[in-house]
């Protein structure tokens, strides 16, 4: 069976419902190590700031090796994630979760860091942000 999703962009995408299933299943996956390692992270109050940020960093490498996320990094002034389209399949919840992640990661690192910027990772234009409470997709 093949079904019609659009992407970010706007762009109509044959998706056959394995595919569709594959990614539901990776994705149920990662957001049980994440309220794991969530769970983890507030558990031990004496885990240090740099094993923090390994636990979120490796969340982060999850989504990534998963094909939901292109790459994650700092500019000059915020957060960048490049979203592939695997990242817009995402309930709202699934997404907000992954983007509170990246921001926890680097709000250990700064904490004047209040929001993160989302970019499509196949023309790398702005598609949103993200300010720990809220997605705002443009």
């Amino acid at each position: 069976m093949t079904l019609t999703r659009i992407d970010l962009k706007g762009a109509i995408l044959k998706t056959t419902s394995r595919q569709i299933l594959w990614t539901t299943i990776i994705c149920s996956v990662l957001m049980m190590v994440t309220a794991i390692v969530y769970l983890k992270l507030e558990g031990f109050g004496s885990l240090s700031v740099e094993e923090k940020q390994n636990e979120l960093k490796s969340l982060i490498q999850g989504y990534i090796a998963d094909g939901i996320l292109l790459k994650v990094e700092q500019d000059a002034s915020l957060p960048r994630i490049y979203v592939t389209p695997e990242f817009g399949v995402l309930t709202s919840s699934e997404k907000q979760v992954i983007l509170k992640v990246v921001l926890d990661y680097f709000q250990l690192e700064n904490e004047e860091i209040h929001s993160i910027n989302l970019f499509d990772s196949q023309i790398e234009h702005p598609i949103g942000h993200f300010d720990g409470k809220a997605l705002f997709m443009n």
